[in-house]
């Protein structure tokens, strides 16, 4: 009896385990099933880049292609796959419905043998959307060093570099693009492991800009490997000016010279390299000149990567290139000086300029060319005027006012446009060479500078001279005194041979004295 309660009692326990522990454990199962399913309809993303690779096969190759495997693991169900080679399309793959690939897809591409590009880019897309793009390296047996538009110049020497993961032995050519059945044998049994070799480029090779570096594999069923083009030109050797990374503003002057003997005319260009625009200096210029002087053109975008470039007309050759070098934006804008005046020495000019583009105060200097010559101002406004005494010191010429001033570690300066400084001095229109005059002699003479006095001499062919005029505070310009001959009572018949001479004094102390061409007097 107590046994069988005792069975009761147990049996009641399990009912109760099973009515409530086997529910919990029953919707666990569920719940697992569950996310299974929801798993198995959601699409998962593409794993990574990495899924895709290309691998080369060097024992396939033909006169036209190169070939490769591209490999793309398929985990998730590729919908689009693309390879894009010099931005073009090479192949295109586009998937109805999803399909699982539980290894690798595979895909056979030839790409053209004469190309020196060395990528590809493949982009995937999975049916959820999903897309991955990876720039693919195109294996070789080696890879050239050379940068493409080097130049080499003939009758020197070069070292040719290449870089390469194999062993394999090659012969080296220089090639020509536009001639395919012409090429130029440099060296034979080389290795990929040697990474380089010396070269002297002799002038037997014509001048031209699409050479290349070629490799032939006799090994790999003559696999053939391309540097980038490069230009081959004459005899032509760039001087060391600009110096590399000089500093230039708009408007400033530049001199660039070599040493040649091509007899040819050539063009002369400023290069931008950052951005390749080409602004043409001087389109005719003869290269046995061996130098070319200008001013920057204003207007240019600053840039670091500045050269100038000097190319044969008529084969296009580009000869020569310089170092390297800056220019700057313009610092301001002078107003005055405009351009083209006259300037005497000691007299007053104003210096006026506008926008400045770093808002601080500026040095002005007065230069010849874009040499210094002497200071101005150390510290004038950011914009604004200054009244300026030409120094009575300056040798006549050509001159420029330079303002600079210091930003983020460069120069920034702007030039005004030429002015030119004379001496003081007075011209004499009357009396005119042979001219013979009665009664009244015209004196006009024209002071570039106000004066503070004037004394007029008469000079007789004896070189006896008297004082007939005597003047004081005359202005600068037009100025006639007329003299009467009748005064002058020795003078009864025609006398030739008589000069004037006028003699100044300018505000500053200077004196300056003018003698005209000889005339004839009588009454």
């Amino acid at each position: 009896m107590k046994m069988n309660m005792v069975r009761e009692k147990i049996r009641q326990l399990f009912r109760i385990l099973y009515k409530y522990v086997g529910k919990v454990v029953l919707s666990f199962l569920l719940l697992t099933f569950g996310l299974f399913l929801f798993n198995s309809c959601t699409e998962p993303e593409i794993d990574s880049v990495s899924a895709v690779s290309v691998d080369p096969e060097f024992y396939r190759f033909d006169p036209n292609n190169r070939y490769y495997n591209f490999r793309i693991q398929d985990g998730s169900g590729v919908k689009h796959l693309a390879i894009e080679y010099n931005k073009e399309t090479i192949y295109s793959f586009n998937a109805n419905e999803r399909k699982d690939w539980t290894n690798y897809f595979t895909k056979n591409l030839t790409i053209p043998n004469n190309s020196y590009e060395l990528k590809a880019k493949c982009t995937v897309t999975n049916f959820a959307g999903n897309t991955v793009v990876k720039e693919l390296d195109l294996p070789v047996p080696m890879k050239f060093k050379v940068k493409g538009g080097s130049m080499f110049s003939m009758n020197k020497s070069y070292n040719i570099t290449w870089e390469s993961a194999y062993d394999y032995k090659f012969d080296l050519y220089c090639y020509r693009l536009s001639e395919p059945n012409t090429w130029y044998y440099i060296n034979k049994e080389l290795s990929t492991k040697d990474s380089a070799i010396s070269w002297f480029l002799s002038n037997a090779i014509p001048a031209g800009n699409d050479y290349v570096f070629r490799a032939d594999f006799s090994v790999l069923k003559n696999w053939k490997c391309y540097s980038e083009p490069f230009t081959i030109s004459p005899s032509f050797v760039i001087g060391s000016t600009p110096t590399n990374g000089q500093q230039f503003t708009g408007g400033e002057y530049f001199t660039i010279k070599w040493t040649t003997n091509i007899n040819k005319v050539v063009s002369i260009y400023l290069v931008n390299g950052a951005t390749n625009v080409r602004t043409v200096l001087n389109a005719y210029w003869t290269a046995t000149n061996n130098s070319y002087a200008s001013n920057i053109p204003t207007g240019v975008t600053p840039s670091t990567k500045y050269y100038f470039e000097i190319v044969q007309n008529d084969t296009k050759v580009v000869l020569g290139r310089s170092n390297n070098f800056t220019i700057l934006q313009n610092l301001l804008s002078f107003v005055t000086p405009k351009g083209g005046e006259n300037l005497v020495r000691g007299s007053y000019t104003t210096i006026e300029w506008t926008g400045n583009t770093i808002n601080k105060n500026i040095t002005l200097d007065l230069c010849m060319d874009t040499t210094k010559v002497q200071s101005i101002s150390s510290s004038a406004d950011i914009n604004g005027k200054l009244s300026w005494t030409i120094p009575t010191s300056l040798t006549p010429g050509s001159y420029k006012i330079r303002a600079s001033a210091g930003f983020e570690g460069f120069i920034l300066k702007s030039y005004s446009n030429a002015f030119t400084v004379s001496a003081p001095g007075i011209s004499i229109s009357s009396p005119g060479y042979g001219n013979n005059y009665s009664g009244t002699l015209p004196v006009s003479f024209n002071p570039n500078v106000p004066l503070s006095e004037v004394a007029i001499y008469l000079i007789s062919s004896s070189n006896s001279e008297d004082k007939i005029y005597n003047l004081v505070n005359v202005p600068a310009g037009s100025n006639t005194y007329n003299y009467k001959i009748t005064t002058f009572s020795t003078i009864l018949k025609l006398v030739s041979g008589y000069k004037i001479r006028i003699d100044g004094v300018t505000s500053s102390g200077d004196r300056i004295s003018v003698t005209s061409s000889t005339f004839g007097m009588y009454r």
